[in-house]
């Protein structure tokens, strides 16, 4: 009798339909795939952001080795530059990058003014071309004699 048994138990697990329908199969690849396309469009997304993050942050560290040059240059000696490329070799990272220094005389107020009372104001502006349209970054430094 327990042979019986154990021989239908046998036949019923070989007859016994398992698995998915081509339907379950079907929808499970289609969410699957609209899966991966929505990571893959991510990609260019965070690649973008990734390279502006460091343009921006080079234009800052431009920008701020410029005012470094001025910290050590004498207050009289202190003049502004017109608007140049930081590198002229294309091989070089920075060359897509320029820099602008504007001296102005200012009061105690911190106005703009003609004459000098032994204030200056210093801007240093980096420049760089991205996704077509032209961006900055600025950086100002005060000094006195």
């Amino acid at each position: 009798m327990k042979n019986r048994q154990l021989l239908t138990t046998h036949y019923s697990l070989l007859t016994a339909k398992s698995g998915f329908t081509l339907v379950e199969v079907l929808v499970a690849l289609s969410v699957f795939i609209i899966a991966i396309i929505v990571i893959i469009q991510l990609f260019p997304v965070g690649l973008k952001s990734s390279i502006s993050s460091k343009n921006e942050t080079c234009a800052v560290n431009l920008a701020q080795a410029g005012l470094e040059n001025i910290k050590g240059t004498a207050y009289d000696d202190v003049n502004g530059e017109s608007r140049a490329r930081i590198s002229s070799d294309p091989a070089d990272p920075f060359y897509k990058f320029e820099r602008e220094s504007i001296v102005q005389f200012v009061d105690t107020n911190l106005e703009i003014i003609e004459s000098d009372l032994g204030l200056k104001k210093i801007i240093v502006t980096v420049f760089w071309q991205e996704s077509s349209q032209e961006q900055n970054v600025s950086a100002t430094y005060i000094k006195s004699r």
